[in-house]
């Protein structure tokens, strides 16, 4: 399998040689119209707990005895936001038809560390570097599946894809935490391409994608070799020298502590939450409101519920 720069639309924070996000800009795009603050708050309590208001939620915004950014703190600490987040990651870490042929696998293992990580205010960074797993019941385990690197280090998610040289594994970690995209390339069954990775980095037609020091395939995969088709680690193996990102490192925590600390992991969190609240991917035109998210979010040490506070109390999610 082979692969090409597939076209994208960028936006502040994401790596305009190849990708970005998916929204395109719009030419016709005005100032939102807002909404009353009743309505926001309905907006905002289906969206972060399936359910409406209740009539002392909205007697207490309309009285101002409670404020918009107080009733979200509020949701945010209910039950039903527990299982939005779960629901959020669930949808983002789903089974595949690889995963779902291995016996026992714990699917849900992604779902329930990230839903930690946001209701415990804990580093968002910590999706990639964290030691950590969190078991069926809830509480936070020591990981176990060989080096530790949060959701990327699990089972699941080292064996959801898989295929020659890890190198669908690779292309979607490109579109899972980066804003870049790159689209597979199947050749013809007479074609006779050497497809090595020493024969597709040097070869003219192939090297955009596979020897990029930014998002080469072939760099990229290597973080992921020890791993086998079961998403096991192999303690044996050889961790070999692979680059993301221009930075280098050997194996997956190194892989994750590079993505953590990058622009590219901020574009896509902020555009995560964005699109859970919004449910659309964010605009060229949205780009300042993109700037204030990630400054507020940064400055919070990677809140993700401080994020989410900042994008549903906003003026342009109250808005239509």
């Amino acid at each position: 399998m082979n692969w090409k720069p597939k076209k994208r639309y960028p936006i502040a924070g994401a790596l305009i040689c190849v990708a970005g996000f998916t929204a395109l800009a719009n030419p016709n795009a005005t100032e939102p119209e807002p909404i009353a603050d009743v309505l926001c708050l309905r907006k905002m309590a289906l969206d972060l707990t399936y359910r409406g208001p209740t009539d002392a939620e909205v007697a207490d915004l309309e009285s101002g005895t409670l404020s918009l950014e107080q009733l979200a703190d509020s949701y945010m600490a209910t039950p039903e936001f527990e299982q939005v987040v779960f629901d959020w990651y669930r949808s983002q870490f789903p089974p595949t038809e690889l995963s779902k042929e291995i016996d026992g696998l714990d699917v849900e293992e992604p779902s329930r560390i990230a839903q930690h990580i946001v209701l415990e205010d804990m580093d968002y960074r910590l999706l990639l570097t964290a030691d950590f797993t969190i078991d069926a019941a809830g509480a936070e385990v020591p990981a176990t599946n060989g080096p530790t690197a949060g959701i990327i280090s699990t089972k699941h998610y080292m064996s959801a894809f898989s295929g020659s040289y890890r190198r669908n594994w690779a292309g979607h970690f490109l579109k899972e935490w980066t804003p870049i995209v790159l689209q597979a390339v199947t050749l013809p069954d007479d074609d006779d391409t050497d497809l090595s990775p020493d024969s597709l980095m040097t070869n003219p037609n192939c090297s955009g994608c596979h020897a990029s020091e930014i998002y080469g395939i072939d760099y990229l995969a290597p973080f992921a070799l020890c791993y086998d088709d079961d998403g096991n680690y192999q303690s044996d193996c050889a961790e070999a020298e692979a680059k993301f990102l221009t930075k280098d490192g050997a194996g997956i925590p190194a892989l994750g502590a590079i993505v953590a600390d990058s622009n590219e992991f901020m574009a896509t969190s902020v555009n995560f939450f964005f699109k859970k609240l919004f449910g659309r991917s964010m605009a060229i035109e949205e780009q300042d409101f993109y700037l204030d998210r990630v400054a507020e979010f940064r400055d919070s040490g990677y809140k993700a519920k401080t994020l989410v506070k900042s994008i549903v109390t906003s003026k342009q999610y109250c808005a239509r």
